[in-house]
């Protein structure tokens, strides 16, 4: 994604500002007035509602790169697979957990274009879905799809929500006070409006760690991308960067900066105000649309090989990263099934001597618990059918990491509202 932002850069040797934790006005504007930068290097962005959230800062328009520095050792993209309206489209995969959830969002005081934009936004998804696709088999991996949420009728689902404010805070504070603030999935946000220059924000989590407990595969991210900018690779760029790309330690990465200086590349661009690599890009890929990881050397390889760097570090195309399906997947469950279930995702920190799940009040509802995975009903740690009491799971000495609680309720029971408890009972702990 080869641009100019120095606008919204950082100033690397600066500890002054890093001290301060001061801000650009042009980072406040697109980030948000309360945005501080933290000693890391990245932003600390804190909504009214709900807690903070990390960025890298703004991502600014990206230029075309002259045709003729393009050239590289890897074919390009196969025929017809890009971004550009025509392009191939491929179906992600529907998901209620794990996802991507789709919001078209406008000026509270502006008009609703929901109904003209849903089937270009959706279009776009599917374009993305195509590159990405592409790219995995190219990199000598299966097919690969985005998750995403659907509509009963197997649609990408575009929802509609009016927000108070463009800038990042703003939008995310507008969705969290909406109920739009679930862990289980990440929130991508087309918002129809101006992003002060900026084509893209999204959340940001700087850990390397090849593992389900990546903080990246969490969820409870938030990208947003500004109109002007909705049907190119920005789309692709925002979503890379709350799946965890680009690290720190990749092997062309700008540091702090949160990407890459090897074009033609998607997340790649330089100056970004990072902390590494301020020099610019080269173009080390053919062809004229921009690559999901140029050359599968910093984020995305889906068939890594022992020694390279994605093989040990997080690599958003290993099987590992939940919000991606790898090979294909099981058709969705029908909409009236996915109703009954109630998922809720939990971290369990490295000491817990013991964890007690509770459902209180709910008779009839079944409670199970399982560790880096979704429940089923016939995968879990854990299984307690209620009573009159509720359900009770307890589990002895907890692995620590990503746990996640599912309540299945009965077929034809409404959509109660459920409470679980939970409690944490550190080694340290004496009754």
């Amino acid at each position: 994604m080869a641009c100019v932002c120095a606008s919204f850069g950082i100033s690397v040797d600066s500890a002054a500002a890093l001290d301060s934790g001061r801000v650009s006005p042009g980072i406040k504007r697109v980030a948000g007035a309360g945005t501080r930068l933290t000693h890391s290097g990245l932003y600390r962005v804190r909504p009214q509602h709900g807690p903070a959230l990390l960025t890298h800062g703004p991502d600014a328009p990206p230029p075309p790169a002259p045709l003729e520095e393009r050239a590289g050792p890897r074919a390009g993209l196969p025929d017809g697979v890009g971004f550009e309206a025509g392009d191939i489209e491929r179906t992600p995969v529907c998901a209620t957990s794990d996802a991507q959830r789709v919001i078209y969002a406008h000026p509270v005081a502006g008009p609703d274009r929901i109904a003209t934009v849903r089937p270009q936004i959706q279009a776009a998804i599917r374009r993305m879905d195509s590159v990405l696709n592409a790219e995995s088999i190219a990199s000598g991996g299966p097919g690969a799809d985005y998750r995403v949420r659907c509509t009963p009728e197997g649609d990408i689902s575009v929802e509609d929500l009016a927000t108070t404010g463009s800038s990042f805070s703003q939008v995310v504070n507008s969705l969290r006070t909406a109920g739009l603030d679930s862990e289980l999935v990440d929130f991508t946000i087309f918002y129809d409006g101006s992003g002060g220059g900026s084509c893209g924000i999204a959340s940001y989590a700087a850990d390397e760690s090849l593992s389900v407990d990546n903080a990246s595969n969490f969820g409870g991210g938030y990208a947003v991308i500004y109109n002007g900018c909705w049907y190119g690779e920005t789309p692709m760029h925002e979503i890379g960067h709350t799946m965890g790309a680009v690290q720190y330690g990749a092997p062309h990465s700008t540091g702090t900066g949160g990407h890459c200086w090897e074009e033609q590349d998607v997340m790649c661009y330089s100056p970004d105000g990072g902390s590494l690599h301020q020099e610019g890009t080269v173009m080390n890929c053919p062809g004229e649309t921009p690559r999901f990881d140029c050359n599968f050397d910093d984020y995305f390889d889906s068939a890594p090989e022992p020694g390279e760097y994605l093989a040990t570090h997080w690599n958003l195309g290993s099987p590992l990263n939940a919000f991606i399906a790898f090979g294909g997947a099981a058709p969705p469950a029908p909409p009236e099934a996915q109703e009954r279930w109630h998922i809720h995702r939990i971290r369990v920190p490295h000491d817990t001597r013991e964890l007690e799940i509770w459902v209180r009040g709910s008779e009839g509802v079944t409670l199970y618990v399982s560790r880096g995975h979704r429940p089923t009903e016939s995968r879990y740690a854990c299984r307690s059918r209620a009573g009159a009491g509720g359900a009770l799971c307890r589990i002895k000495h907890p692995e620590r990491g990503r746990w996640m609680v599912g309540v299945l309720k009965p077929t034809g029971t409404t959509s109660a509202p459920l409470r679980i408890e939970k409690q944490r009972k550190a080694r340290n702990h004496k009754r």
